[in-house]
């Protein structure tokens, strides 16, 4: 009876829980972040990007990190870090 009574509870809380959030950015609109974005020394290019147009940041031994913000989404997020997934593509700067 325990494990029946476990299945479904587990089989409920599938129903109410919310695991993930659904934003999908794949920056070919335009050579600037879209809107509600934000990150320093981010630009877009359309020389060898992944799609149509790639945001890149050209990180160098002066520079070392950069940051790339999304937008809050209401509702679906509570404010807390996420762990996010991208593709990415190293190419060698050329200025």
């Amino acid at each position: 009876m325990k494990k029946i009574t476990l299945s479904l509870l587990l089989g409920f809380i599938s129903f109410f829980g919310f695991s993930q959030i659904g934003l999908v950015e794949n920056f070919d609109a335009g050579l600037i972040l879209p809107p509600g974005w934000s990150g320093t020394g981010y630009s877009g290019s359309v020389f060898q990007p992944c799609s149509v147009v790639s945001v890149r940041a050209n990180l160098s031994a002066t520079n070392l990190t950069d940051d790339l913000i999304s937008p809050n989404i209401v509702g679906e997020s509570n404010g807390t870090d996420l762990t996010v997934a991208f593709d990415y593509k190293i190419v060698d700067w050329s200025a």
